[in-house]
């Protein structure tokens, strides 16, 4: 440069030249030519004439309720645009979406995607972030916890077909798989069952819909202890009638509106025995929720999002939440989905209370459950 100036007039000439590349690069949208993608409009021509098994294998529904669906989002403002580039139906950016929430792996890449699909990877971005605002929008109405008449319908059939009344839910945490290691304090979210993962806790009624459910923390961080931090947990009396409770498995426990079965050398005995049996049948309808939701979801076992700052992290927890309301709008839908075995659920320590103690407040819950319950079961079934 101080050669340029020294030299006058010559030089002067050579600056400017310098200075224009300079601004035709800033203002170049990109440096290379781009790549054209190849467009196909064969999927949306022949889409809605694939046989229902191959239909349903692409989009995790059947025909009815994927259009059903359609209905509940295309009148949303964020299918709708201004400029002169035209969006393309709501039902096929639905169906870009849907077919990658149900992929495992690379079946679930932008790259992928948009082969499938016909279209640009940048697509398949803007399909998925409309898709999921438009389903995001119906999450207070697809996912809440029941009123008060609803928790004694649902106790009412706990007492009828478990002998239990009183239970409103069943509570339990699942893993969300990471496919990378997250670029923050990615060593807190490794799992020993060797792979990254969110903690997902979820709570279902008898019927298989998911009422409540925590989503964000480290997978090595135990059940019992991210239930505890959730709104359910230090709000309970906000969210439960006297005599009301939740039943869950052996991990969690140590609440008065939490229900858990007998562990060891205490589950030996034999009535104790007998009570964990039937504990385990009314509790069982948790894990059919988990086994539905990664079978039709198969995204969830693992996410292929890099995890390198809070957006990242709410986009994860985005995706998961949009699996969750779709589970519950295609159970209203009476949509049917095979479920898949589902990993069993982490242990945690328990620290067994010295001999001669006072019962806590969940020992006495769990006693005055086992005696209407085996009361119940010996009357019925004896």
């Amino acid at each position: 440069m101080r050669n340029m100036i020294c030299n006058g007039e010559e030089n002067s000439i050579e600056f400017k030249k310098i200075m224009e590349i300079y601004a035709g690069v800033t203002s170049a949208r990109c440096l290379h030519t781009r790549r054209v993608v190849p467009k196909s409009d064969s999927m949306e021509r022949l889409f809605f004439h694939y046989p229902d098994n191959e239909f349903k294998q692409m989009v995790r529904m059947d025909k009815r309720s994927f259009l059903r669906l359609v209905e509940m989002i295309e009148d949303h403002p964020v299918f709708l645009t201004e400029t002169n580039n035209k969006q393309k139906h709501p039902w096929y950016q639905l169906m870009v979406v849907l077919n990658r929430l149900g992929c495992h792996g690379n079946g679930s890449s932008i790259g992928h995607t948009g082969r499938m699909a016909g279209v640009s990877q940048g697509s398949v971005c803007l399909y998925t972030t409309r898709v999921f605002t438009a389903l995001l929008a119906l999450k207070d109405s697809e996912i809440s916890w029941p009123d008060a008449d609803e928790r004694a319908a649902i106790s009412r059939r706990y007492a009828r077909n478990h002998g239990m009344p009183g239970v409103v839910g069943v509570v339990d945490g699942t893993p969300v798989v990471l496919c990378q290691r997250p670029h923050v304090d990615g060593e807190v979210f490794w799992t020993r069952k060797g792979h990254y993962a969110i903690n997902l806790q979820l709570v279902c009624d008898d019927r298989r819909k998911i009422i409540f459910y925590q989503s964000g923390w480290p997978g090595s961080v135990y059940d019992a202890t991210v239930f505890g931090q959730s709104d359910l947990s230090l709000h309970a009396p906000q969210y439960f009638s006297p005599g009301e409770f939740l039943i869950a498995d052996a991990g969690y426990g140590g609440t008065w509106f939490i229900c858990t079965p007998y562990r060891q050398p205490a589950a030996s005995i034999p009535h104790n025995k007998v009570f964990n049996e039937l504990f385990s049948s009314g509790r069982i309808v948790i894990e059919h929720v988990n086994g539905i939701l990664k079978g039709r979801f198969s995204s969830l076992k693992g996410i292929r999002i890099q995890v390198k700052t809070a957006t990242d992290f709410q986009r994860i927890n985005e995706w998961i939440t949009v699996c969750l309301i779709l589970h519950n709008i295609l159970l209203r839908f009476n949509d049917s989905w095979e479920e898949e075995d589902e990993e069993d659920a982490e242990d945690e320590e328990v620290h067994l209370p010295a001999a001669g103690a006072e019962p806590t407040p969940s020992q006495q819950l769990r006693q005055q459950v086992q005696t209407r319950l085996l009361e119940w079961y010996y009357a019925n079934f004896y």
